[in-house]
């Protein structure tokens, strides 16, 4: 329907189709289906005995099925339509099974009385909805009903009697004046942006609810006591709910949750029951900036994400070893945070960590990360954590471990590990199968294998040694890396390996590479000399030095990256603040970086 131009249609054509089953102008595209491109005058003359499937995007008729005979019909879907109503009165329509108005100019919702078998109900967007029909309730077979954005809709019949009912939607429903009384078997229940003030009574039966949604909710004042009887609850989203306080002291009863949203919402604490929240894998306050709490001790075993953006948080506890042992993502960014505990280091399967704009953070620990987002620290002291990519072809000289292909064998040399090892900087060619056109990059995962001295192997996985794109071959960069501790890895032997992958249609890795990262050698010279291939990079750019209108303090910038990111050591007499600038193309030579901002 999107490729063809307008249809204009005899109201008389389908008159002799007596034994059509299937009646089906459709188009799989939402914004296609809002762009009528069949003109009916009229209401079809139709004479359809055996019609099941009447499918009709964007109708312009208003009444359309006035004429129609209806007994046999199983699905009615007239989304994106002009349709004002769809019959009078009572309708005999054993058969249907499954209505969609949405985003329709429905005005008088039908009699659904004579509809018994009716599983799924969708009159979503019907803005001009006013009423329901209080024949629903006798629909005892429906088990889908989406009401949401009926932004006329005062009023909803009483509901208890659904007892098939799964999922419930009344988002955006911001002139009901109150709940219906709920049905003991649903399962998700969607009220954002309505105008409840409390949950109905009958919530505190609904033993089998899993998903709860009551974002902006902006006079809901409390959430119900009986909150310990949700047994099934599995996601809890309560945002924008500026009148909501303070959270149930049980809330530590709900056994089953698992992802818990409360974001922007004027809570002042954490109730003490959060500890026994045992299956909480995400944990979102973000927002919350009553939370005025200078720590927490929700060391929960199977959280994986704790979003704290935005919040109240002035100060991190010790992470005590062995806590928070399935947390992978930590989000802090936005907070007063002035510092991290080294602590932090305990969090075994930490792989990400968000600090940006964290203004007052002015030094991190050493950390062992698949990414950190810092960007707008603007007071952050730190060492060089650095990416870079660039479109080459080779593996830099000073890479003394190189291999074709994405696997590599490592034979360290004798008393490699000393006090001066600062981890492992990785290099690979990607290789794009068609350099003319732009190829999406995913992060690139790499896994390292140790073999302890007692036999015993470890694999330890990460991810995004860079995540860009390119038009061409581009050499990416990624250091330093340190998979283990610094005590850990006096226990292993001498023989490492890394593996590389890339999930991508277009690119490949060709190439990889292995450099050992190290401070000063025992006699106090620099293990690091200075490569050939990143120097003559560095040079290209002295070269374009006057072609670049302006900054000449953004090439001693790039210059130090070039050095910083393959571990030479470099000093930086200026304060490079990365905010604004990330990526940077010099007379066709396309380079970018990412990195925490720089302090000399």
């Amino acid at each position: 329907m999107s490729k063809i131009s307008d249809i204009y249609l005899n109201p008389s054509a389908f008159s002799n189709m007596s034994r059509l089953r299937v009646f089906q102008i459709f188009n799989p595209s939402s914004y296609c289906r809002q762009i009528n491109k069949v003109h009916v005058p009229r209401a079809l003359e139709t004479n359809f005995l055996e019609l099941r499937y009447f499918i009709w995007h964007g109708c312009l008729i208003k009444s359309p099925l006035s004429s129609f005979y209806l007994d046999n019909l199983v699905i009615l879907d007239m989304s994106y339509s002009k349709v004002e109503q769809l019959w009078n009165g009572y309708q005999p329509l054993v058969k249907l099974k499954e209505v969609d108005l949405g985003f329709s100019n429905l005005i008088s919702c039908p009699d659904f009385s004579g509809s018994p078998n009716l599983k799924r109900l969708i009159l979503r967007q019907c803005k001009y909805l006013r009423e329901i029909s209080p024949s629903i309730q006798y629909l005892i077979k429906l088990d889908f009903l989406q009401l949401d954005g009926c932004c006329s809709l005062k009023g909803i019949p009483d509901c208890s009697g659904l007892n098939s009912l799964k999922t419930f939607n009344l988002s955006g429903c911001s002139n009901l004046e109150m709940l219906p009384e709920m049905p003991c078997n649903i399962e998700e229940l969607w009220l954002t942006g309505t105008t409840v003030e409390e949950l109905p009574l009958s919530t505190e039966n609904l033993s089998r609810l899993q998903v709860l949604f009551l974002r902006g909710c902006k006079r809901l004042k409390s959430l119900p006591s009986s909150i310990c009887k949700w047994k099934s609850l599995k996601t809890l989203s309560i945002r924008g709910c500026s009148k909501l306080n303070q959270l149930p002291n049980d809330i530590g009863a709900l056994d089953s949750l698992k992802q818990l949203h409360v974001e922007e919402d004027p809570i002042r604490d954490i109730p003490s029951s959060f500890i026994y929240l045992k299956n909480l894998t995400w944990l979102s306050l973000r927002g919350c900036k009553e939370l005025h709490f200078s720590g927490f001790e929700f060391f929960l075993d199977n959280l994986d994400h704790l979003i704290l953006s935005d919040s109240g948080i002035t100060e991190l506890p010790e992470f005590p070893e062995g806590c928070l042992s399935s947390l992978s993502k930590l989000d802090l960014s936005g907070t007063s945070l002035e510092s991290i505990p080294a602590s932090i280091i305990n969090l075994s399967k930490l792989d990400h960590l968000d600090i940006s704009n964290c203004k007052r953070l002015k030094c991190l620990p050493k950390l062992q990360l698949g990414g950190i987002d810092a960007y707008g620290c603007t007071s952050l002291e730190v060492d060089h954590i650095a990416k870079l990519w660039y479109p080459r072809s080779e593996i830099p000289k000073c890479f003394d471990f190189q291999s074709v292909g994405s696997f590599i064998n490592v034979e360290l040399p004798p008393n490699w590990f000393n006090n001066n090892f600062l981890g492992f900087a990785m290099c690979v060619v990607v290789v794009s199968d068609h350099p003319k056109f732009r190829s999406d990059c995913n992060p690139i995962r790499w896994k390292f294998n140790l073999k302890s001295k007692d036999g015993h192997d470890q694999c330890v996985q990460g991810r995004s040694i860079s995540s860009t794109f390119a038009y061409s071959n581009h050499v990416f960069v990624k250091s330093p890396i340190l998979s283990c501790s610094l005590r850990e890895l006096s226990y292993y032997e001498n023989k490492v390996s890394f593996e590389f992958h890339l999930h991508s249609n277009s690119l490949k890795i060709e190439k990889c590479g292995v450099h050992l990262m190290f401070g000063e050698k025992v006699d106090g010279s620099s293990l690091v000399g200075e490569d050939e291939d990143v120097l003559s990079l560095a040079n290209d750019h002295n070269n374009y030095e006057e072609k670049i209108e302006g900054d000449t303090q953004l090439i001693k910038m790039v210059k130090a990256l070039c050095m910083l990111s393959l571990g030479l050591q470099v000093y930086l007499k200026e304060v490079f603040l990365l905010d604004s600038v990330g990526y940077l193309s010099v007379n066709g030579l396309d380079l970018a970086w990412w990195t925490c901002p720089l302090r000399s």
